[in-house]
């Protein structure tokens, strides 16, 4: 009860004593509850009326959490064909009690969870922790797993489980599984792709961007050409340092003295610099003569560049023309 006798200046004292006493009358209230709902729950598990009773011990043990609440949950869901999470609250309960030493309760809870053994399947979902971007979520059949049920061994009902597994910026996944009771699988989930927009770029081959177009042509090959120079300079120097370095004592495994090595060191990087030189120099040359054509022609065309990301992490690039 609030005294109102006496308070400090500012009043908190009273304050504070109004709130112990409103939570105290708070508490009393949800045990009260509790314990009605939960009487109207067992008279209606006598009149087997299972499906009405479970939603008021569910709330009951909300609001006032005992074992005795859960023990009858249990048989609840048992009765309306929800064996694993039947499985799961006697499993429970027998472990809650026997921590407090009541043998009695804990025994029964156990032999009805393994009277359901038969009749649920079991399902760990697996993710190793390389594969799990930020905010990642796994769902089983549109319900999200708690974090703590990862890579643990989950009791589910016998059927058809459909696993998510989502995270912003990311290709979904999803696996369909038919699992029968008694069954027990481990799925690991994949490590998700990340989503690279497409990108597409039109230009058209008419109007006012024909000539736009015809200029990127030109200077495209006009790269191009300076990478096919490039690739043609090294690929003529690397076989003299080649040479020169075999010359100096190398042999074909590379093997060199020291005043040899670095003629052969700068032989192997002039052929690596002449192969990328030749790709890059064809691949603008190609872009180029695409880029002039579409601008030259009278018809409506257009050049789209496409950016993907394959699984394993790696890219494609593809041109498309239309004339």
């Amino acid at each position: 009860m609030a005294k109102f006798g006496y308070k400090t200046r500012d009043g908190r004292w009273v304050l504070a004593t109004c709130l112990v006493a409103m939570r105290a009358a708070g508490a009393q209230s949800d045990v009260e509850s509790a314990e009605r709902l939960f009487d109207e729950a067992r008279s209606l598990m006598l009149a087997q009326r299972y499906e009405e009773a479970s939603p008021k011990l569910e709330q009951s043990q909300r609001l006032d959490p005992g074992l005795g609440t859960r023990l009858n949950l249990a048989d609840c869901y048992e009765h309306t064909g929800r064996p694993a999470l039947a499985f799961q609250e006697f499993s429970q309960v027998a472990v809650e009690s026997a921590a407090l030493g009541e043998q009695e309760r804990a025994d029964v809870a156990r032999k009805r969870a393994a009277r359901l053994e038969a009749k649920i399947a079991r399902l760990v979902v697996a993710v190793p922790l390389v594969n799990e971007p930020i905010n990642l979520e796994i769902l089983r059949n549109s319900s999200p797993i708690p974090r703590a049920d990862w890579n643990r061994t989950l009791a589910v009902n016998p059927g058809r489980v459909t696993l998510e597994a989502r995270a912003p910026g990311h290709v979904p996944w999803t696996k369909h599984l038919d699992m029968p009771a008694g069954s027990s699988i481990r799925v690991e989930v994949p490590m998700l792709n990340p989503i690279v927009p497409r990108a597409p770029t039109d230009l058209e081959g008419d109007g006012e961007n024909a000539e736009q177009l015809r200029t990127a042509g030109v200077v495209a090959a006009g790269l191009g050409l300076i990478g096919v120079g490039v690739g043609t300079y090294y690929g003529l120097r690397a076989p003299v340092l080649y040479q020169r370095s075999q010359d100096q004592g190398c042999n074909a495994q590379d093997e060199c003295p020291e005043d040899a090595l670095e003629t052969r060191r700068r032989a192997l990087r002039a052929g690596d610099t002449a192969t990328v030189a030749f790709i890059a120099g064809g691949a603008f040359i190609a872009l180029g003569a695409t880029l002039y054509l579409v601008g030259s022609d009278h018809e409506k065309g257009s050049v789209s560049l496409h950016v993907r990301v394959l699984p394993g992490n790696m890219a494609s690039t593809a041109l498309h023309t239309r004339f």
